[in-house]
């Protein structure tokens, strides 16, 4: 699951996209989803679309309209920036990466999770995690866990 940052830097957001892209390429057989942030522009779609399009992605899809839980709790990793969502993706055990491409520090706000500058090391990040299969997320559990990150906010 690739979680999206809505960047003042556009410069810093386009890099960051052409690194995590190009990751993304390296791992065909995997699925992947994109995330965009909730207060991305509607118009970013269209940069996702040409980027899945840019490094010829097979095997992904966007998420936007669904309770960021129901992705998570299906992934088998995330990589963002600097989200809410690698807090709320670790409460219910599943790896994080950051993506750091001018190295400013965000995995300063998170403990335990990798950070990375590059579509090099993310992948050689990706390719070291021990991935174990996390429980499915009856109804109830997933109520109560939404209740409890909504009291965070």
């Amino acid at each position: 699951l690739f979680l999206s940052q809505p960047f003042n830097d556009k410069r810093e957001f386009f890099i960051f996209l052409d690194e995590v892209f190009s990751f993304l390429q390296k791992i065909p057989n995997e699925k992947k989803v994109i995330r965009p942030h909730p207060n991305e522009p509607k118009t970013n779609l269209n940069i996702y679309r040409s980027m899945i399009k840019k490094f010829k992605l097979t095997n992904v899809s966007i998420s936007k309209d669904e309770d960021i839980i129901f992705p998570l709790s299906k992934a088998k990793v995330i990589i963002s920036c600097n989200s809410t969502s690698i807090i709320e993706g670790k409460l219910i055990g599943k790896p994080a990466i950051i993506v750091d491409v001018f190295k400013k520090g965000y995995a300063d706000f998170f403990d335990g999770v990798t950070s990375v500058s590059n579509s090099k090391q993310l992948f050689q990040a990706f390719k070291s995690l021990h991935f174990k299969d996390t429980p499915k997320l009856s109804i109830g559990v997933y109520n109560r866990l939404a209740k409890v990150i909504s009291k965070l906010a």
